[in-house]
């Protein structure tokens, strides 16, 4: 129904999280959580309670190492996956070079998010990964020429690659496809670089400085723009969406409850219950 409602003009993407997870991330201090709590807007809530932990402040030092950890580990990851698509293009293998630059886009994007984040959604869909990284840094934007359906068409057999180049008999992709493809994921390679090296160069400078500690982070539009857990000021930081929490009772027998998070423009938001769950849905 949120796919179609006419009411609803923003596109809708649901990421579901057990109440456990996202209650160890806010013990954890992961800023991307604690935003989300201390932002929300409870539209439902159990007897006037709510099922969070108490956000807990990360050290500058943690927060660079996690972030670290993150770009070290997922930039590897999308060049060994640029590495077996060039293999696979000179040996003619199409749909499985298809699948390895899907890869390599998934895993640049998830790059870019937990660097600057700490999160990325469990979701292999590259429209919902570049909405969200794009959303953090314009310059990405840059990557994937706009508008001309040729191109338009190329990025959504990528997106199409993750399953069908692999289990679609259907499923063709030709060499100018997949030249032009590389070329612009070589690009979106280099922008995240660029993102992810200047978001760390801030957060080890923060960490070095005599101010260590982080308190959970406020909305973007109020936070100083030297604070290391958000974007620079030349990403997107003008206009933060609204956030919406929808705590719903799951099962007549069940005492549990269960959230749904929501982040949006405040326009068309439709409540839904997430049984047993944390769910983040995603506006822009």
């Amino acid at each position: 129904r949120m796919l179609y409602e006419p009411a609803i003009a923003t596109p809708v993407n649901f990421i579901v999280h057990t109440l456990e997870k996202v209650n160890n991330a806010l013990a954890e201090g992961h800023y991307f959580f604690s935003d989300i709590v201390r932002e929300g807007i409870a539209l439902y809530d159990l007897k006037g309670r709510s099922p969070f932990a108490t956000p807990r402040s990360m050290t500058a030092e943690r927060a660079f190492e996690i972030a670290e950890k993150h770009y070290d580990q997922l930039i590897v990851s999308a060049e060994r996956a640029l590495v077996n698509y060039q293999d696979d293009l000179d040996r003619a293998w199409m749909n499985d070079a298809a699948f390895m630059l899907h890869q390599a886009v998934e895993r640049l994007y998830s790059c870019l998010l937990l660097v600057l984040t700490n999160y990325s959604p469990p979701t292999h869909n590259l429209k919902t990964l570049r909405r969200m990284a794009e959303a953090l840094d314009q310059r990405l934007v840059e990557a994937w020429p706009r508008g001309r359906k040729p191109y338009d068409r190329y990025f959504e057999l990528l997106r199409r690659a993750y399953v069908e180049a692999r289990y679609s008999e259907d499923h063709e992709i030709g060499g100018e496809e997949l030249d032009w493809l590389g070329d612009r994921v070589k690009a979106l390679q280099t922008l995240t670089e660029q993102a992810c090296r200047e978001h760390l160069d801030r957060l080890k400078a923060q960490a070095e400085s005599p101010l260590t500690s982080l308190g959970p982070l406020t909305s973007l539009g109020e936070t100083e723009r030297d604070h290391p857990c958000v974007p620079s000021p030349t990403q997107s930081q003008q206009v933060r969406p609204a956030i919406a929490v929808h705590l719903a009772r799951t099962r007549p027998r069940c005492p549990r409850r269960a959230a749904h998070v929501a982040q949006g423009d405040g326009k068309g938001q439709l409540g839904s219950e997430v049984y047993d769950t944390v769910g983040l849905e995603h506006f822009r």
